[in-house]
């Protein structure tokens, strides 16, 4: 989560899911995962980690379907409240 170890080529596996790391923003320290069917944004702040997954083949609350970006600026803005509340 900081940033101070290269991602094995064999990924990290979450809830029983593959996630291979494909970029991590160094201003927000949130990481983007891929695995077959979508994804995932890790954040990780002061005392906890926040981890947000989506499914491509599913429909957004904008209805258009679930994607990466949208899910990086769910887990953004999660990692900046929980820090204006002392996390």
């Amino acid at each position: 989560a900081d940033g101070n170890r290269n991602p094995s080529d064999a990924g990290i596996r979450m809830g029983g899911v593959k996630y291979m790391l494909t970029y991590r923003d160094e201003e927000t320290k949130t990481a983007q995962l891929v695995s077959p069917a979508g994804g995932a944004a890790v954040n990780k702040i002061g005392t906890c980690i926040i981890i947000a997954c989506f499914d491509k083949s599913k429909n957004s609350d904008k209805g258009s379907n679930q994607n990466i970006s949208d899910t990086v600026d769910q887990v953004n803005a999660m990692a900046e409240y929980l820090k204006g509340a002392g996390f």
